[in-house]
């Protein structure tokens, strides 16, 4: 058993959309003494920021870990909740060019409805390479906005849904580590077989998948990504702007 002592425990993932993000919640929700909670009032199309009445609601429960998985962008308003509840924060990301192919699939089948971009009943019959350049247009924005709000913030854990792919005990691991936890690495590869067993949406697990976008698509990405110029050294901008991405 975890060794949960004092006051709760809070992780919060926050995490851009189609990044594994259910998958690694789900895994450390199967740590020993863990749950997955929600720390929003609602979804459907609204941003997904913390809520202190659900906070509030759990901080006085002992010896308790809650992991939560929300789309939330860095503010100073968040940054106050995470100082004053203590909640560890693991910002999980993607490579832009495998988001959009992720995003086209989902909003297929499952639904068009999110906080990060508004799709109507229509786009879903788009033709593939239309439904993506909506997808890049609309919907990176946000991805960039979350990722550039949270990056350099001290403290946090950052992810790579490469990374989480590739070695999902050391990720878990090193968040379990940020968090406080002890839990061997028995234990939480009995967590991550678990989370394969259950439903996450951990449907493809594998990266390159924007290799099949049109030039054209591609380009957008890369023109959002030259908006940013401090951050063109960035590993992550690195990637995608070399080529070494998606």
């Amino acid at each position: 058993m975890l060794p949960l002592i004092g006051r709760p425990t809070f992780i919060l993932i926050a995490c851009q959309p189609k990044s594994a993000s259910t998958f690694l919640t789900q895994a450390i929700a199967n740590l020993p003494g863990c749950k997955s909670v929600g720390l929003v009032p609602g979804y459907d199309r609204r941003e997904q920021e913390l809520c202190e009445a659900r906070l509030q609601r759990f901080r006085f429960r002992q010896g308790k870990l809650y992991v939560a998985q929300h789309h939330v962008r860095h503010s100073l308003p968040t940054q106050q909740l995470i100082d004053k509840y203590g909640i560890c924060v693991v910002v999980l990301i993607r490579d832009l060019f495998d988001v959009v192919i992720s995003l086209r699939d989902h909003v297929r089948k499952e639904s068009p409805v999110g906080p990060m971009l508004y799709l109507d009943t229509a786009h879903p019959s788009l033709s593939d390479d239309a439904l993506e350049q909506a997808i890049a247009r609309l919907a990176l924005p946000w991805y960039l906005n979350f990722y550039m709000s949270w990056r350099g913030v001290p403290g946090v854990t950052l992810v790579n849904y490469d990374d989480l792919l590739d070695q999902p005990r050391e990720t878990v691991a090193s968040i379990c580590a940020q968090a406080g936890i002890g839990a061997t690495a028995d234990v939480i590869d009995r967590a991550i077989a678990g989370a394969r067993g259950q439903t996450t949406r951990f449907n493809k697990g594998q990266r390159g998948r924007g290799q099949l976008l049109s030039q054209t698509t591609r380009n957008l990405i890369l023109d959002l990504l030259a908006l940013y110029p401090s951050a063109r050294s960035d590993p992550y901008f690195r990637s995608m702007l070399d080529g070494t991405g998606g």
